[in-house]
């Protein structure tokens, strides 16, 4: 685990799913941006779905905070413009900026 306080994580994850549900799938933290974008596109190249499920990709950057007392610190996302979402297309990892499509 990373330490909290002001020291900023970079969280990549993978999710899957349909019109109706999302599922996450795998998760990872780095200390850059351009780390786990890559983990991202590496991922998204080796996962394998089935027809009418739709694999996607996500890089957010955030922070540990301090939890309640005795409770280990929670990572709390923070607006990024580096976040970025990633869609398989054709066998191509395609990036957008979160919420353009």
């Amino acid at each position: 685990m990373f330490g909290m306080g002001e020291e900023f994580r970079w969280r990549a994850w993978l999710g899957m799913g349909d019109g109706d549900r999302l599922s996450q799938i795998d998760v990872a933290e780095f200390a850059s941006a351009n780390a786990a974008r890559a983990w991202v596109e590496r991922r998204l190249r080796v996962v394998w779905t089935r027809p009418g499920l739709a694999l996607f990709g996500s890089v957010d950057q955030g922070v540990y905070r301090p939890g309640r007392p005795g409770a280990p610190p929670r990572w709390q996302l923070v607006l990024s413009p580096e976040a970025m979402d990633a869609h398989l297309e054709d066998g191509r990892v395609s990036w957008r900026r979160p919420g353009m499509g």
